[in-house]
């Protein structure tokens, strides 16, 4: 029988015999024959009729004044035929062609190894550009390191992003330490004009003079010293500028606010405010507009608040000397503190805890992990090519190469694949980041201020996973022996076949631990949708309050009612499933010697009908009696347990809101209602109470028809424009808002999708590489079996057996750590699922599904071929 090594080695040996020729050159020339010969067997010749032929080939060069020739002499003589890049030394060069030429003669591997680390890098790209893009919020502020938001503590619990009124100022008049002050708090939408332009603004925001001077807004006109020096001061960004003004100059000009029924003037403009600004508005007045006796609160948390320290102050060390300074003003039985955080963390760690920055370390993480999996897979594919490689290296160690020259020569060749594949990513993100930025809700861009870091990141993540993807091949390929690998026996490496199988475990794992998470977020979320949250959204429609409408209401609603698809109308302060405000009530045998905090809002008539919200004792709040709008509540079962009381009707509260009237401060329980979730489902159930007054309800609530919804759309439209004629008619159904209250948690289910999609892809892509190269060296073997009688499924179960074991025991590994991992995330909130069998079963059958299509597709291939030509084969 024919044995093609033997025949090499001795057209070796007969080149070796001529002195024209250096050993070296022949094992290039040796390259050139293998190649031929490749091609030629895979043109279906045998491997007898391949050596021949290209044997023939070379020696029609006839070897003197060939190519070969021509090329060596030059080199020998020192004139190289051509001058590699004279930025590249020539040994790199080296390097470069050899991984070339090695690319070219193994398409298939090259393909799947560049393919793989091509995903694995645009996964990096487009993650970390989601990072850079979280990490960057609020940083553009030149003296970022001297700002801080003010934080409250209540005792030893939690903290929140919210201070009360008169301890900003109280700050810088009582410690040196601070140098400014600014309170930001969102003002009430208002219909603006400007002759006859108009508009409708919700991003109105009252601050202190010192909010220009500590934050870095650039102004295109003004002062920013003297942009808030009077009370009707205002500043606009240029965008808004632009709406009213067009291009004229807008300093000195007045625009008319129709709720409060002043005019400001404009005494600058200030450029747009960059997205990843944790500060967002349109227009900037004074504070002053919320009243001086507001201002002087000690016990109200409403408003934001930021100091700016001097220069060398530690806020390590202010903190204690700040702590007691609510109890100083408010009396020895106050237990909130304050505190304060860098500026820079607030939008990170939101209420001072860990919020975004929790989803940032995450999301780096997974992105480590998938570009992790690509270089796994070119380890596994680079080791399974090893016995291809092993007569090159020992002609090297042959000719005087050493390992390390060798273990370099792999290495640059991982770090020439791991540069193609990152400069493929780079060429391809932006054409997929549009779509990235749909699924995560942002508006980024690759370029940017920092775009220098982002190049220092990917171009150190190519370095290192080049590196990282070449380490063990080279280390594996460089330890062969030259005598064993020209024999053709090659000395495993100890440990080798099972690194590999480890390697792929945890690709398997790392995969199944992704689809996991995105299977737990997915129905997270439709639990979400589908919670009984004590009451109804359906087909609420909603519509913004305002001054015209306000007065008309009543006459408003029975318009809307007496026409067909409007099944009820109300009106209340906050939409029922996001209200923020907490105030302090006080009773009759309160066991605290402070007041208790509540949540409450205001409402209309209706409003517990149009909801659907149960009434489980007492009554609902109804226009028979005479004494509801001025003194009347209802509580929920929440409230009325904190209470203690067996049955709280007729029971009296005393409100301690000073924005109310005192006369209307104390207030009749005349009704529990059924719990609900009036924030989101992390948050869960607090003890909250309703009550009527009028001038605080900023929305009007509208439940249709839902056969009739176009009809019933259009009718609220039309009475709209004819009661609030000169304010722009919008709309928005509950659902929406609802909705967007967990776009977070959204875009996250979105992002787990689609990576965990690439890792799985990632994984398909080696195990396709590693079944086509065990089918290759089985192909001996799969004809015999087939002669003697083996059926396709059967040799196709006998190869992917031991994918399946892998698969069992990466299952072992991914379910302890995606039910920690979603243990986590799932103990924010309040209500949630519980994590069941299923999911882990889903996660591991889409896994399985994902082994079995690669290997599968290879190793059918493989068991269909006709025996005769597999026999052939070796």
């Amino acid at each position: 029988m024919f044995d093609l090594e033997k025949a090499v080695a001795r057209w070796r040996k007969q080149m070796g015999s001529d002195p024209a020729l250096e050993p070296g050159y022949i094992a290039e020339i040796e390259s050139h024959l293998r190649d031929k010969i490749d091609t030629l067997v895979g043109k279906g010749r045998t491997p007898e009729q391949a050596f021949d032929e290209a044997a023939r080939s070379l020696d029609r060069l006839n070897l003197v004044g060939s190519e070969f020739t021509k090329v060596y002499s030059a080199r020998r003589s020192g004139r190289p035929s051509w001058q590699p890049p004279r930025f590249v030394p020539a040994i790199a060069w080296s390097y470069i062609r050899t991984a070339t030429r090695f690319a070219r003669r193994h398409k298939g591997f090259a393909v799947l190894n560049i393919a793989g680390l091509t995903v694995g890098m645009l996964s990096f790209l487009l993650i970390m550009t989601w990072v850079r893009n979280e990490l960057s919020y609020d940083r553009f502020h030149e003296k970022k390191d001297r700002l801080f938001m003010i934080l409250s503590r209540s005792g030893d619990g939690p903290t929140w992003n919210s201070t009360t009124y008169a301890l900003p100022p109280a700050l810088k008049a009582g410690y040196p330490e601070v140098e400014d002050y600014a309170r930001v708090w969102p003002w009430h939408d208002s219909l603006v004009r400007y002759g006859d332009v108009r508009f409708e603004e919700h991003e109105i925001t009252l601050t202190d003079p010192g909010f220009f001077r500590m934050f870095s807004f650039p102004f295109v006109r003004g002062n920013p010293e003297m942009a808030l020096a009077e009370k009707n001061s205002l500043v606009l960004t240029q965008e808004t500028a632009r709406r009213y003004f067009g291009e004229e100059n807008p300093l000195g000009k007045t625009l008319y606010f129709s709720n409060p029924g002043q005019d400001f003037t404009v005494t600058g403009v200030v450029r747009d405010v960059p997205p990843n600004s944790s500060l967002q508005f349109d227009m900037v007045t004074r504070v002053e507009w919320l009243g001086e006796e507001r201002l002087a609160r000690w016990t109200e948390y409403v408003a934001y608040a930021y100091v700016q320290l001097r220069t060398g102050v530690s806020v390590e060390a202010f903190n204690p000397r700040i702590s007691g300074i609510l109890i100083e003003h408010v009396g020895p039985n106050w237990k909130d503190t304050a505190l304060l955080q860098p500026f820079t963390k607030s939008y990170l760690y939101e209420d001072g805890r860990p919020g975004v920055i929790i989803r940032v370390v995450m999301f780096s993480g997974i992105a480590v992990l998938i570009l992790l999996m690509a270089c796994i897979n070119f380890m596994n594919l680079s080791t399974v090519q090893s016995s291809q490689r092993a007569r090159e290296v020992g002609l090297r160690k042959t000719v005087g190469a050493g390992r390390a020259q060798i273990a370099r020569q792999f290495l640059a060749e991982a770090l020439l694949l791991s540069a193609i594949s990152m400069t493929l990513a780079l060429c391809i993100a932006p054409l997929v980041l549009p779509a990235f930025n749909l699924l995560a809700g942002k508006s980024m861009t690759l370029s940017g201020p920092d775009t220098g870091g982002l190049i220092v990141i990917v171009g150190l993540a190519a370095v290192v996973a080049g590196l990282l993807a070449g380490s063990y091949p080279a280390f594996l390929l460089s330890s062969f022996k030259p005598v064993e690998t020209l024999r053709s026996r090659i000395s495993a490496i100890p440990g080798g076949a099972s690194f590999r199988r480890i390697l792929i475990v945890f690709q398997f794992a790392a995969s199944v631990t992704l689809i996991l998470c995105s299977i737990v977020v997915a129905r997270q979320l439709r639990f979400i949708r589908n919670s009984d949250l004590g009451f109804s959204r359906d087909q609420v429609v909603t519509i913004e309050n305002n001054l015209q409408l306000k007065p008309k209401f009543d006459v408003f609603k029975q318009e809307l009612l007496g026409q067909g698809g409007i099944i009820n109308v109300t009106a209340g302060g906050q939409r029922p499933n996001s209200v923020g405000q907490t105030i302090r009530v006080n009773w009759e045998g309160n066991p605290n010697p402070l007041p208790a905090p509540i949540g409450y809002t205001m409402v209309d008539y209706d409003f517990f009908e149009t909801f659907e919200m149960k009434i489980v004792r007492g009554r609902s709040l109804s226009r028979g009696y005479a004494t509801d709008e001025t003194e009347s509540c209802i509580i929920n079962e929440a409230a009325a347990k904190m209470f203690g009381w067996d049955d709280p009707i007729g029971h009296i509260l005393y409100w301690s809101q000073g924005a109310i009237d005192p006369s209307l401060r104390n207030v009749r329980i005349v009704g529990v209602v059924k719990d609900f979730y009036d924030r989101s489902l992390r948050a869960g159930i607090r003890p909250f109470m309703f009550r009527i007054y009028r001038p605080w309800l900023q929305y009007v609530f509208i439940k249709v028809d839902k056969n009739q919804i176009p009809e019933a759309l259009g009718r609220v439209r039309a009475a709209f424009e004819k009661f609030a004629p000169d304010y722009p008619y919008s709309f928005e159904f509950l659902d929406e808002a609802f909705n967007r209250d967990y776009s977070v948690e959204t875009q996250q289910g979105r992002l787990f999708n689609t990576f965990g999609m690439l890792s799985a892809f990632v994984a398909a892509l080696g195990l396709f590489g590693l079944a086509a190269f065990t089918a290759e060296r089985k192909t001996k073997e799969i004809g015999i079996r087939k002669v003697l009688g083996a059926s396709a499924s059967s040799l196709v179960a006998m190869m992917t057996k031991e994918y399946l074991v892998w698969v069992a025991l990466a299952n072992m590994i991914a379910w302890p750590a995606g039910y920690y991992f979603m243990t986590k995330w799932l103990n924010g909130f309040a209500s949630r699922i519980r994590l069941e069998v299923p999911f882990f079963l889903a996660a591991s059958a889409a896994m399985l599904v994902v082994v079995l299509a690669a290997v599968g597709t290879r190793t059918l291939r493989a068991a269909r071929a006709n025996p005769v030509d597999s026999l052939r084969y070796e």
